[in-house]
């Protein structure tokens, strides 16, 4: 889908604002490994992709179920989400689009502390009773830095 560069200023600035919360509530959930308020940022049936080979994961069980354990051996984390910008808005569904910096530190690992990832998120919002949620993620990383086995980066889903 081709981008409107001036859809944001048509979107009641509220809505615009509602939207940037749900992405920003998702990086201070990530960041403090809160999986409940995780949880309130999708919707149960969530499609998201972290890129090749994490994902895509069906439902909000199994994305927590990586990320809970992903980002657990951390020390800490910090994704950073900058330029925001609505693709598509129609009072009941949403396509946004924002940069990522997520910086991964585990400070004892012996090949290096951190890791870096960049990349962009694009997320399809639904409307829900109780607000705006994203029903399905993609990140694509655009480029990396640092150790890749500070958390499990190479990680591979379970034979099932």
């Amino acid at each position: 889908m081709p981008a409107d560069n001036n859809l944001d200023a048509a979107i009641p600035p509220s809505e615009w604002i509602a939207l940037h919360d749900v992405v920003m509530k998702y990086a201070q959930a990530i960041d403090t490994k809160d999986w409940d308020l995780f949880r309130t940022v999708f919707v149960d049936d969530i499609q998201l992709t972290y890129g090749e080979p994490w994902g895509p994961f069906d439902g909000i069980d199994e994305v927590v179920s990586f990320v809970d354990p992903f980002h657990a051996p951390l020390d800490g984390s910090r994704h950073s989400t900058t330029n925001f910008q609505v693709l598509a808005y129609d009072g009941s569904t949403a396509i946004t689009r924002c940069s990522v910096d997520a910086l991964l530190v585990k400070a004892d690992h012996p090949d290096g502390p951190f890791l870096r990832v960049i990349g962009v998120y694009v997320d399809d919002f639904v409307r829900q009773p109780d607000g705006w949620r994203i029903k399905n993620r993609e990140f694509t990383r655009l480029w990396d830095e640092g150790n890749p086995n500070v958390a499990f980066y190479e990680w591979s889903r379970p034979e099932q």
